[in-house]
């Protein structure tokens, strides 16, 4: 599972300030994890309105920033990582939305990644399964929220850090899955 924090909606104007990758067992543990701050491309200052968004979490993007690194080294350790991560397990990309997170990786890795690594095509999306799991089970956002709730007690953080947010994130995707026996 993948959370990527940025400074705006525009892949043209904007940049990734930091991600971080969580992967997880069956059950939702962690197996091992990838954290970065970049530094922001310097074409790509963002936009106000997201800049105005980040106001409203100081702490979160205080952490979002701090002590970032050139994105073309953070991508080769990303690469490594997940390569390592792939000889040993079978991987199945995820985020939450899928369609917030997963083409900014995929831009990342296309432009500073080494030549020939790839993510692949597929991620799978964490909110199609929410709304799965809502009309399997007849319920409704408050109810999944709160069972999400539940089932992420245990992880310690704030929402906007992109290691809580993929953890608990992973956690709930592989809970959902486990309980509707899906792969």
């Amino acid at each position: 599972m993948l959370d990527i924090e940025r400074n705006g909606n525009s892949f043209k104007d904007s940049s990734i300030l930091s991600f971080s990758v969580v992967a997880v067992d069956l059950v939702g543990q962690i197996v091992t994890e990838f954290n970065a701050v970049l530094e922001e491309r310097q074409d790509c200052p963002g936009d106000d309105d997201t800049h105005q968004w980040w106001l409203q979490f100081p702490e979160q993007y205080a952490a979002a920033t701090f002590d970032p690194r050139p994105i073309d080294e953070v991508m080769r350790d990303f690469a490594d990582w997940v390569g390592s991560l792939q000889r040993r397990h079978d991987v199945v990309w995820c985020a939450g939305p899928v369609s917030a997170d997963w083409p900014w990786l995929k831009l990342y890795v296309d432009l500073y990644a080494p030549e020939g690594f790839s993510l692949g095509h597929k991620c799978r999306c964490l909110s199609t399964r929410e709304k799965d799991f809502m009309a399997w089970f007849d319920i409704g956002k408050v109810e999944l929220e709160a069972q999400k709730h539940r089932w992420c007690i245990d992880i310690e953080g704030e929402e906007h850090d992109p290691r809580y947010d993929a953890y608990t994130q992973a956690r709930a995707f592989a809970k959902m899955t486990k309980t509707m026996n899906l792969r």
